[in-house]
């Protein structure tokens, strides 16, 4: 089975880039700010990806191993783990309906995302981004549109990783 160490360790680095952006954006050290903007996006694209194609491998691991499991507790458990939702997906942008985003699908839209927005507080020299991603693809011709969670995806991606 997949190491669930290397996923635990992308998701901690996605966390940090996230949740570190605002601080390191105050401090008054403009080189070092400089430093971490230039691979910040790029580092969370990549740890992204990385864990959304894990995490989608092992949501079908854990599905496939409850289902040998005689056990209700385990079955409810692991039931209400895919049921989780870290977000909203607008199936269809010409329409202003959205559905909870569950965290298989997640995985699935940021794997097949084409572009990537982040959500952007304050001006240019002090601006930072926060834990809301927005995501836009296509599918058989509809366009869609994700706004992920990450400190939720991340969360949920954690007790994925629990599960023996």
């Amino acid at each position: 089975m997949l190491d669930n160490s290397i996923v635990r360790r992308d998701l901690f680095f996605l966390l940090a880039l996230f949740v570190g952006d605002e601080t390191i954006c105050k401090l008054e050290r403009q080189s070092l700010s400089d430093l971490f903007n230039e691979f910040l996006h790029d580092e969370i694209v990549l740890r992204l990806a990385s864990t959304a194609s894990f995490l989608r491998a092992r949501d079908d691991h854990v599905l496939n191993e409850v289902r040998g499991i005689d056990d209700d507790g385990t079955r409810e458990w692991a039931r209400k783990l895919r049921g989780q939702d870290c977000g909203t997906l607008q199936v269809d942008m010409s329409r202003d309906e959205t559905v909870p985003l569950v965290f298989r699908e997640a995985c699935n839209k940021i794997i097949h995302s084409y572009e990537y927005r982040f959500d952007v507080v304050g001006q240019y020299a002090q601006s930072y981004i926060t834990p809301v991603l927005y995501l836009y693809g296509s599918n058989r011709g509809e366009n869609w549109r994700v706004v992920l969670d990450v400190l939720r995806y991340i969360e949920i991606g954690m007790d994925h990783t629990s599960f023996n």
